[in-house]
């Protein structure tokens, strides 16, 4: 064998070696990509899950407040209307 077939093969030997790494580092990529993307989805739907929760507590607080400030104007209402004859038909007792 002469010296160009030798350094012929070297080469050949570590353009496969290169190549063999490159595709392990593409692969290993890959993998390290999806297992971020499943994580940072996860935590998305976490989060979603979360700003629901909060959300239908705020519409249960509104509805709350709602139904209080309704009772309110009802009975200020009522005391208008039947205040003063209740305080008159106190007093003459």
């Amino acid at each position: 064998m002469d010296a160009a077939t030798v350094v012929s093969i070297i080469l050949a030997i570590v353009f496969t070696i290169l190549a063999i790494v490159s595709l392990l580092d593409t692969v290993a990529v890959a993998i390290v990509g999806h297992i971020s993307n499943k994580c940072l989805a996860e935590e998305a739907g976490k989060a979603a899950i979360d700003q629901d929760n909060k959300s239908q507590e705020l519409n249960h607080k509104y509805e709350l407040l709602k139904q209080e400030l309704h009772d309110r104007k009802e009975t200020e209402a009522l005391i208008y209307k039947y205040g003063q004859p209740l305080f008159v038909a106190s007093y003459e007792l």
